[in-house]
């Protein structure tokens, strides 16, 4: 098994990450967090032992990843990757360690650095820099591409996705490709990769617990400039509030908002449970990641753009298989910080909100939403 290419290809570091999981058992399972146990049924020993069954399978996925040609020695090429999450979050750390693989894929041809926290910028902004022909890739997901070809906003849908088996054969479609087409023509952005599950996204305040929708109303939420992730929180009844996420935290301390949402890995690297004490477990969206790259990317040697992408492919595999992981630690390190989690039945959330899918789909390609969830459903 040592000598398969799918270990050959996983690093030291994500080596560690699983050999840390197995390290957390005996600690895990002498605490009794009853929420754990409730978002994540299978014990942690199945949870080890299905994580390295993965990476064995693996080998599978990548061998449909069409192999990067030799890359010719040349002058090194800089390159910036900016986002909005904190240093310490799975992201971020996958992220450092997918430039790393491409440093030394390329021999040094081409060297990306990471920027964490909005240090280059808001979404916003760095997404305009990406367009403009600057020297960068951005993180990405379907909201921000939705402002620029609508049919993107079917994808952050409130309750769309139950979980990435469902959303994957939508994302791996030739339909998908037609509206990547549409994104590069329309906004200059060419997708890189899709395959980075973010997980369910919850609700964190600083003021209540949150068992239905009424107990959002009068609770000022931030949201990002994203018209479906806006209606959503209209529908269920708060007051959306625009912020960059750099900003949730300074904005939750000085009272400019009530709250803010995200998965188990978001609120702990940005660490909203410092200044917000009530996490409710709506799981009003499912999000994708990826990323994009501009005319900058689109004129890099082919050679480059095959190992970027290949890359990327292969670390939102190693990704996808942390988040159950990631999803488990932070309920702990939450509650041991004294916030409380509050499950709820999703059902009045769902009816809540689906006036957005009318609000928001007026803006779709007529029949467009039919044909995802007949691709979603598909057995």
């Amino acid at each position: 098994m040592s000598n398969s290419p799918v270990f050959k290809s996983i690093s030291r570091r994500s080596v560690l990450r699983l050999a840390a999981i197995g390290a957390a058992i005996p600690i895990l399972n002498a605490c009794q967090p009853q929420v754990v146990e409730k978002i994540v049924e299978k014990p942690v020993e199945k949870i080890v032992e299905k994580v390295v069954t993965q990476i064995v399978e693996k080998e599978k996925i990548v061998e449909k990843v069409v192999t990067a040609p030799a890359v010719l020695k040349r002058e090194p090429i800089l390159m910036k990757y900016g986002h909005g999450v904190g240093p310490t979050d799975p992201l971020h750390l996958t992220w450092v360690e997918l430039a790393q693989n491409i440093n030394l894929r390329t021999e040094g041809a081409l060297k990306i650095e990471v920027f964490p926290s909005s240090q280059i910028g808001t979404d916003v902004q760095i997404f305009e820099q990406v367009s403009l022909g600057a020297p960068m890739i951005a993180g990405f997901t379907d909201g921000w591409a939705g402002t620029t070809v609508p049919d993107f906003n079917i994808f952050t849908a409130p309750f769309i996705w139950k979980d990435w088996s469902e959303a994957k054969k939508v994302y791996f479609s030739d339909l998908m490709k037609d509206l990547e087409k549409q994104l590069e023509q329309k906004g200059g952005w060419t997708i890189i990769g899709r395959n980075w599950p973010f997980g369910a996204r919850h609700i964190i305040n600083s003021k209540r617990e949150l068992k239905v929708p009424d107990d959002t109303k009068g609770l000022k939420i931030r949201t990002p400039q994203i018209p479906m992730w806006v209606e959503t929180f209209k529908a269920m009844g708060a007051t959306p509030v625009p912020l960059a996420l750099a900003e949730i935290y300074p904005g939750l301390q000085q009272g400019l908002i009530d709250g803010a949402e995200g998965p188990f890995s978001q609120i702990v690297s940005l660490k909203k449970y410092e200044v917000a004490k009530f996490y409710s477990l709506t799981g009003h969206f499912w999000q994708v990641n990826g990323a994009v790259g501009g005319k900058f990317f689109r004129d890099l040697p082919k050679d480059l753009r095959a190992v970027i992408v290949e890359e990327y492919h292969k670390s939102g595999e190693v990704y996808r298989l942390s988040q159950e992981k990631s999803e488990l630690e932070g309920a702990k390190i939450l509650q041991d910080n004294g916030v409380k989690i509050t499950e709820v039945d999703k059902e009045p959330w769902r009816k809540a909100t689906a006036v957005v899918y009318e609000i928001v789909g007026k803006t779709w390609t007529p029949g467009m939403f039919d044909k995802v969830i007949a691709l979603r459903d598909k057995k």
